[in-house]
């Protein structure tokens, strides 16, 4: 499966992992792309290839920066598409509290490679430096997120028959 730019300058998304629903646009919109450049701002302001912003904090960038106004509901959905497209990835984190009760923090999001070459394609500034600032990382083998094969987006397979190869071959080579 591969990538390709439409007519109109969108980016054709590949489809979804298997488990996970289809896309629905098929194409990047203003709101994601609004959402993909906040992300890419964050990460250079903070000089890191991560960031943990709010939702909510998200939200009001967005609507400042790009004049796009949007509710929670659809900045989560917008985030599973774009995570879906492989051009973000993300960790989900949480801490133990008081009483056995267990809170959520902010995911720690990241570009993939894919996302970083997307932006850069779009003459998005700072992008060339987050795909440098990537490529670093993944050389330097350090163990903690993301790793190298978090930054690269795997392709699904493509039929049945490849899938169940796979499976075998990692079954053989456990047991």
């Amino acid at each position: 499966m591969s990538d390709r730019q439409t007519k109109k300058g969108r980016w054709s998304l590949t489809p979804a992992p298997p488990g996970r629903r289809e896309n629905r646009g098929g194409s990047v919109n203003a709101t994601k792309l609004a959402i993909l450049i906040t992300f890419l701002k964050i990460c250079v302001k903070g000089n890191i290839h991560y960031c943990e912003p709010y939702p909510d904090t998200t939200i009001e960038l967005i609507e400042k920066y790009h004049n796009i106004t949007i509710k929670r509901r659809w900045f989560f959905q917008a985030m599973r598409d774009i995570e879906d497209a492989g051009l973000m990835r993300r960790r989900r984190r949480w801490k133990h509290g008081e009483n056995l009760e267990i809170k959520s923090l902010s995911s720690l999001w990241w570009f993939t490679i894919r996302g970083a070459k997307y932006l850069k394609c779009k003459s998005i500034q700072g992008a060339q430096d987050l795909l440098k600032s990537l490529l670093t990382w993944a050389r330097r083998g350090d163990d903690r997120a993301p790793s190298f094969r978090d930054l690269v987006a795997a392709d699904p397979p493509a039929d049945q028959e490849t899938a169940l190869r796979r499976i075998r071959d990692l079954i053989h080579d456990i047991g």
